[in-house]
């Protein structure tokens, strides 16, 4: 992949995204799901930065549409983060065919979280919440508007809900393939693991491009995400802490490292973000107020998925 990624590359890159992401999504998780339920794929040409989910009535399908925009822009952001870390003395001595691999690894794990965001949306009942006749299928079966759209709270719930289980799987699909990423790119274990956790913060950089670091009526701040992403894999490995066995640390040193990259990205983006590291670093109302909400909710009545 040349690093001038631009839009006679797109099919291509969709391409790959179809066979791989998409294909493994389609194909594996529908085991995850309560019953049969029709979920598709697209791509859009349309001049937008975005992604999302929708149901389809008439056909009774659960949609995920990707925005190829969204797609070249996050790929030339991969292809520039290398130049981001180049003083980091652990990348210093690959080659430039190993940080080509390592730049496809990252675009390939971002992809990875949007397309697992969108999903979740469907599978954890975002989309069915608030309608008045659902039946035993999880299928809705009359054409209204949910209430949580008039719900700022809950929109927000829904996007930290979904961000938090795509981070998870994210973290588990690195887990998978670390070990063969140790042999490609020529990077410890320990290395691949620091890595990860430093370079899934940059994709919330475009949404800061974009529209700055503000909270919007239905997403956090892209500062505010990045937390998440964080106190997500950590709650992974809380609840696994084993997996950690492979990188010769435990859970309160990985808790230790997460936490200080974190904490480092945002000093290296101060001005950018415009915000007061230390206090928000260690402010979890968001997080505390997710999960208050979440228990008011009753989301299992709408929740597609299974309990794994």
């Amino acid at each position: 992949m040349k690093k001038d990624s631009n839009f006679e590359e797109l099919d291509e890159i969709c391409n790959m995204i179809e066979i791989t992401t998409v294909r493994h999504i389609l194909e594996i998780y529908p085991q995850f799901l309560k019953n049969k339920t029709n979920i598709s794929f697209n791509f859009f040409e349309k001049n937008s930065l975005n992604a999302y989910a929708k149901y389809d009535y008439y056909n009774d399908t659960y949609e995920i549409y990707l925005g190829k925009k969204l797609i070249s822009e996050l790929r030339n952001i991969s292809l520039n983060i290398i130049n981001n870390v180049s003083d980091d003395k652990d990348i210093s001595h690959m080659t430039r065919n190993e940080l080509s691999k390592l730049e496809d690894s990252i675009f390939y794990f971002w992809i990875h979280f949007i397309c697992h965001h969108e999903w979740f949306h469907i599978a954890r009942g975002h989309l069915n919440y608030g309608s008045k006749n659902i039946d035993k299928c999880f299928k809705i079966n009359e054409l209204q508007t949910n209430d949580y759209t008039k719900n700022n709270n809950i929109g927000l719930c829904f996007e930290i809900d979904a961000d938090r289980y795509a981070w998870k799987f994210v973290f588990g699909s690195f887990i998978m393939t670390v070990d063969n990423l140790e042999k490609e790119l020529n990077l410890t274990v320990d290395v691949l693991l620091k890595f990860f956790i430093k370079s899934m913060m940059y994709i919330f950089d475009l949404f800061v491009d974009l529209g700055g670091n503000n909270r919007g009526t239905e997403h956090p701040a892209p500062s505010e995400r990045m937390i998440i992403t964080i106190m997500s894999i950590q709650e992974a490995i809380h609840i696994k802490p084993e997996i950690l066995e492979k990188f010769d640390m435990n859970e309160e040193t990985f808790i230790m490292m997460s936490t200080t990259l974190l904490r480092e990205h945002f000093k290296n983006h101060e001005l950018k973000y415009k915000l007061d590291i230390d206090k928000l670093i260690f402010t979890s109302q968001l997080w505390d107020d997710y999960i208050q909400t979440l228990k008011n909710m009753k989301l299992d009545e709408y929740q597609l998925l299974r309990e794994f």
